[in-house]
């Protein structure tokens, strides 16, 4: 984080930038969404998800989730 943060403010050139969060890649999250994209490319009958509400409780959600809190903070 710490490297980052530093690299941004170097790069940034006077602009306040702020770290806010990791957000890994996560096979189930990229597997729902390849399995997802062939099942349209090959024009089955199938449903985008938002994997966020289908998988709340899922490492990726819960970064989006904290993220989110971070960005639109009040």
């Amino acid at each position: 984080t710490k490297l980052i943060t530093e690299t941004m403010a170097n790069k940034a050139e006077g602009l306040a930038l702020e770290f806010l969060t990791w957000i890994a890649t996560d096979p189930d999250y990229l597997s729902t969404e390849f399995d997802t994209a062939v099942s349209l490319l090959k024009n089955e009958e199938g449903e985008r998800i938002i994997f966020t509400l289908h998988r709340p409780d899922h490492p990726f959600s819960k970064t989006i989730e904290l993220l989110k809190d971070k960005l639109f903070q009040k």
